[in-house]
């Protein structure tokens, strides 16, 4: 949870762990709200800090999946809404990052995976994510497609708070590049995929597995 006050119409904001922005009048009545998940907030712990700037009538807000946001409230003070289509900034939040693979047509954008199970595509002259998605897996390695087109990742591993494996250890998914929506899923192996490889005609896919597979 977190909270900032403003001397406006509006004197309080708050933000809650399950991605609720919301407004309150002076008198704590309800105000415009925001619910970050229907722009796409991975949230995984929800909302670690906001600030507040009550005479541009805009909001910072950062999450614990390491976004930052920017928020503003509409004239007619009714609507409460994202500046950009999705975040300022993004990262990966939890444990490790596991693998980087930099596109084969543009050295100027590359993609990650880690153990929170993010999928980032960077623009590294930008220095900021063009697109993300969140997979219901850990990504253990990710590689391109000679063309680009399409991002493979392997997944599974060890939930280190819990001790307890990856319900799809060694399954491994190919993404559209441009939309990072899922194009496969398949899997072959009962362990964590630890390397993943496009052939260089692009019609085939080598996985090596933990379980020496």
């Amino acid at each position: 949870l977190a909270t900032h006050s403003a001397s406006s119409d509006f004197g309080l904001v708050s933000g809650s762990n399950d991605g609720r922005i919301q407004l309150w009048t002076k008198a704590m009545e309800l105000g415009p709200s925001l619910d970050l998940k229907s722009i796409g907030a991975a949230m995984p712990g929800g909302i670690r800090g906001l600030a507040w700037d009550a005479a541009r009538r805009k909001i910072a807000v950062i999450t614990e999946s390491a976004e930052l946001y920017e928020l503003i409230l509409n004239k007619d003070g009714r609507t409460l809404r994202s500046v950009e289509d999705g975040p300022l900034i993004t990262g990966h939040a939890e444990r490790r990052l596991c693998a980087l693979a930099v596109h084969p047509c543009d050295p100027t954008i590359y993609a990650t995976v880690g153990e929170d199970c993010c999928v980032n595509l960077w623009n590294a002259e930008k220095k900021r994510t063009l697109r993300s998605t969140k997979l219901d897996t850990m990504g253990r390695c990710c590689a391109f497609s000679s063309d680009g087109a399409f991002l493979c990742v392997g997944l599974g591993g060890v939930d280190k708070l819990t001790g307890e494996r990856e319900r799809k250890d060694g399954a491994f998914c190919v993404l559209d590049t441009e939309t990072l929506c899922m194009v496969h899923e398949a899997r072959d192996s009962k362990q964590p995929i630890s390397c993943i490889a496009f052939s260089p005609d692009g019609i085939t896919l080598a996985c090596g597995s933990e379980d020496r597979i």
